[in-house]
């Protein structure tokens, strides 16, 4: 098993290589492959068609059940949350990792491969470009990359979801390009992409209903006067979508709301601003590791 795992670090270096995994019949001859999983990964660089013409020659080698191309052509990994290896031990998170590790080197593509049982899906909402980057619109975007920059993972465009994401581990977050208004076509793509179900996806974004430095945390509800929201109840046809309402206070001069949504905090509230977006990240985290239930008890103010 040590070496498994020292060449699955040492493939994360070389980035040349494809997990070929054939079947194994029955139960039987799983548990006796399992005590020799030395003999059953093969990881070749170049040769996919001749190790694949050599398979029915050799003994069935541990795979999913459900059917998985890893092929340099295979740039999707589609999934349900229940699949698992039958491997034993800790074979079958390495095989996970091998599999996602070579499908998304194979296809420059960040969400193939995702699979993973516990996978969950937090999407900032905000617009994209520089102008924006410092408004009150895009805390979301303030809060998911303080995420990212806390695990330590960089961002990548999904062309295909219109979003810019970062992968860690069974936790994506994503940064919709679409801008804030067309926000629910990049997060249905990516539910549908990953297969995943509306309730493991937590959607980030402020709300000038909500006094400055408030918290709403919530598994359903409407999307009240917020577009972004909006678009993505529309897309995904439903209101029971976990979200994260940041407050940002009303405007203090009536008519301005469009103005006040699209300025910067002010100079006043800059330094409560890295607060906010921290203990929101915290709150994020929270719905993600201990449920909802938690993170509404701790965070709700």
């Amino acid at each position: 098993m040590r070496d498994v795992h020292a060449f699955a670090t040492q493939a994360e270096r070389d980035r040349a290589a494809e997990l070929v995994i054939a079947d194994a019949t029955d139960e039987a001859r799983r548990a006796a492959e399992t005590a020799q999983t030395d003999c059953y990964i093969r990881l070749r660089a170049g040769n996919v068609a001749g190790e694949r013409a050599r398979l029915p020659q050799q003994p069935g080698l541990l795979r999913q059940e459900q059917h998985h191309r890893l092929t340099q052509s295979d740039d999707v990994g589609h999934g349900h949350g229940g699949q698992d290896y039958h491997s034993g031990g800790m074979l079958g998170p390495l095989l996970q990792r091998l599999r996602r590790l070579f499908a998304r080197n194979a296809a420059d593509d960040p969400l193939a491969g995702l699979q993973a049982p516990d996978l969950r899906l937090i999407v900032g909402l905000g617009n994209p470009g520089p102008e924006y980057a410092q408004t009150r619109h895009n805390i979301g975007f303030l809060i998911v990359e303080e995420i990212a920059r806390r695990r330590g993972v960089t961002w990548h465009a999904a062309t295909d979801a219109q979003s810019l994401v970062a992968v860690d581990e069974s936790l994506l977050l994503a940064k919709p390009q679409t801008y804030m208004n067309r926000s629910g076509t990049a997060v249905h793509h990516l539910l549908e992409r990953l297969e995943l179900p509306r309730d493991r996806c937590l959607i980030v974004y402020d709300d000038m209903d909500l006094p400055f430095g408030t918290l709403r945390l919530r598994q359903r509800g409407s999307a009240g006067t917020h577009n972004g929201m909006r678009s993505v109840t529309a897309a995904l046809a439903s209101t029971d979508v976990p979200r994260l309402r940041v407050g940002i206070s009303q405007s203090s001069q009536p008519g301005q709301a469009i103005d006040h949504v699209l300025g910067e905090f002010s100079s006043h509230e800059q330094e409560e601003v890295h607060q906010l977006v921290a203990r929101a990240a915290d709150a994020a985290l929270a719905w993600r590791n201990e449920g909802a239930a938690v993170a509404m008890n701790r965070y709700n103010n």
